[in-house]
């Protein structure tokens, strides 16, 4: 092999070896990233939590910025009601995100009133499908004690959201999907909102 060549072949692995290192310190920044969103609702919950003060319409104020800010709302409406998505009206999608989203921190805030920071932890960061991230926790109280499976993706403005949590094996995108795809079959649009107005007054 000539000098020449010995030189290429050795810049070709130098660079591979470069660009292996940089991929894997970008993909290392965005479990980083994936992490903190996780982290900062804990920490949130576990505010909240400490403050035995409060009653339920005092936990749900406190947590609805970030529980709206953790979650990829419209991803996951889309993902729920499916092909019913694309024939909604703009305002009807808006009330029907609106429900999810009260339902969601009413139920932060109903079922998550007695943990801190020994009962909810992190105990794993990784890939999941495609470009994605999963965090791992544990949630174990009185009432819990089961695994949780938090899966985020990055949006459009590079910002990690929650797009489903999975516990104990059980997936929520899958159960709501199944759910309300069955209520808006049988009731209608409004059926499905006052259904979901229900589920949430039963966490009050």
């Amino acid at each position: 092999m000539s000098g020449d060549s010995v030189v290429r072949l050795l810049a070709r692995t130098f660079i591979g070896l470069f660009i292996c290192a940089v991929s894997a310190g970008v993909w290392a920044d965005e479990q980083d990233d994936a992490r903190k969103v996780v982290d900062t609702l804990h920490n949130q919950l576990f505010s909240v939590a400490s403050d035995s003060t409060l009653g339920f319409n005092q936990r749900f104020e406190q947590l609805t910025p970030v529980v709206e800010a953790s979650y990829n709302f419209e991803y996951i409406g889309r993902f729920i009601l499916r092909r019913s998505w694309k024939g909604l009206e703009p305002m009807q999608r808006e009330k029907f995100l609106a429900a999810f989203k009260r339902l969601s921190v009413a139920n932060y805030a109903s079922r998550f009133a007695e943990i801190d920071e020994r009962s909810l932890v992190i105990t794993d960061v990784g890939p999941g499908s495609g470009e994605r991230v999963q965090v791992e926790a544990h949630l174990q109280t009185d009432k819990h004690d089961l695994p949780l499976t938090y899966t985020l993706q990055e949006s459009e403005d590079n910002n990690w959201t929650i797009v489903n949590v999975v516990a104990d094996g059980v997936s929520d995108l899958a159960l709501r999907r199944a759910e309300y795809t069955r209520v808006l079959k049988d009731k209608g649009f409004d059926g499905l909102l006052e259904h979901i107005d229900n589920q949430t007054a039963d966490l009050k």
